[in-house]
């Protein structure tokens, strides 16, 4: 009898695995962006946008189609690449197999935390701006 009620609460007390054992708790992932520039950018991703911000800087992405979303930096300086998010499957989504069942599963897919990104930490190497680039070849030392 102690069984079968054990059987019955544990799903319960546990209903999705994955949304309780994101390290953000199931809200938007945050990512770390480093890099050496020293002067202030702005960041766009999915979810917000970050105006005059310092490297190193934590920026949040949504959790919801996680693969292949970008994070664009925008300097007046220098030119920097997107990074490209990508996103692997949560382990802890087969944890409802054994404690969360079918409701477990379904809160899973719903909040998108069955799917976590890959690297959450990235270094951002910067391009001179063409134009800067143009301005720094054109001048002549003269001696």
């Amino acid at each position: 009898m102690r069984a079968a009620a054990l059987a019955i609460t544990l799903p319960m007390l546990f209903p999705s695995c994955a949304t309780i054992t994101s390290l953000d708790g199931g809200i938007s992932p945050v990512v770390t962006l480093t890099s050496p520039v020293t002067d202030p950018v702005n960041i766009s991703t999915s979810k917000d946008y970050y105006e005059n911000v310092y490297f190193p800087v934590k920026v949040k992405v949504r959790r919801h189609k996680l693969n292949g979303q970008r994070i664009r930096i925008m300097s007046d300086k220098w030119e920097f690449d997107d990074v490209v998010m990508r996103s692997q499957l949560n382990g802890w989504f087969f944890g409802n197999i054994f404690l969360g069942g079918l409701i477990g599963m379904g809160v899973d897919l719903g909040t998108g935390c069955i799917m976590q990104p890959v690297q959450t930490e990235f270094n951002v190497y910067p391009k001179m701006h063409q134009d800067d680039k143009a301005k720094n070849d054109s001048v002549v030392v003269q001696k």
